[in-house]
């Protein structure tokens, strides 16, 4: 995983699915297509179970996966976007101003806990495990936003399949410009000073770290049961919320 967060990078960058969808090649499009369908689908089943449903989308983006599960119409549904980017967040409020029930936060994800505790029935988490460098922490503060029966499904790049989907999204030579570039800060990044932390913090040097399914479920498995995984080259995962009393200690790496 990252070795820090690139906080500064992603407080002024905004990365915009709706846009990414029609500029990338079929096959990119394809697979950001798939991990909507998967996602909906499944929050169409448990949607089956419940008269009402309660989604938290943390780390929201500019709406796109939020859109498509409020477009499936299944039941009664209460949405709360969270973002800890203020252009985001505005602009996702843009974007889904023609639809109700959705509530916005302003938010640190690492501080979901403080906000909201047993409150959602599902946290969606999308295209931002591998940019997170406390994994246990976010697992932690998403079990304790959960309603004892809440269910998290999220994503992650697949380690595995990481560079062949690099290279089909940026071609040969600015993949491997940017996986030497990202590769090299994480395993460098002890030896740095605080001016050059600060340096790569600002340009987002390290804000991608693809996973293995092992990390994930080293990181989720203290405070989630049931993990299921679907791959392709993300690893697609849902699991269900494991209450404090019967989750083991976090051992953080």
């Amino acid at each position: 995983m990252v070795k820090f967060d690139s906080n500064e990078y992603w407080q002024k960058i905004t990365w915009d699915r709706y846009e990414e969808l029609n500029k990338v090649p079929i096959s990119v499009r394809n697979e950001f297509l798939v991990q909507e369908y998967l996602t909906v689908t499944h929050i169409q089943e448990l949607a089956k179970k419940k008269e009402t449903i309660k989604i938290l989308d943390l780390a929201c983006g500019t709406g796109r996966i939020s859109e498509s599960i409020i477009k499936a119409n299944f039941g009664k549904l209460v949405l709360t976007l969270a973002d800890f980017n203020k252009n985001t967040l505005n602009q996702v409020k843009q974007n889904l101003q023609a639809y109700n029930n959705i509530n916005y936060i302003l938010l640190d994800a690492y501080k979901l806990g403080d906000y909201f505790k047993d409150e959602f029935d599902i946290v969606i988490c999308m295209d931002f495990f591998h940019h997170i460098s406390k994994l246990h922490l976010l697992a932690k503060q998403i079990n304790t936003a959960l309603k004892p029966d809440g269910v998290i499904i999220a994503n992650a790049f697949d380690k595995d399949k990481y560079n062949k989907w690099d290279r089909i999204k940026y071609g040969y030579i600015k993949s491997t410009r940017r996986r030497l570039l990202f590769s090299l800060t994480n395993l460098f990044y002890p030896c740095f000073t605080d001016k050059m932390k600060n340096y790569v913090d600002k340009n987002g040097w390290a804000r991608i770290d693809s996973l293995t399914e092992e990390e994930i479920v080293h990181c989720l498995s203290p405070y989630f049961g049931n993990i299921n995984f679907t791959k392709s080259y993300y690893l697609w995962f849902n699991a269900s919320k494991i209450l404090p009393s019967s989750a083991p200690r976090c051992w953080a790496r």
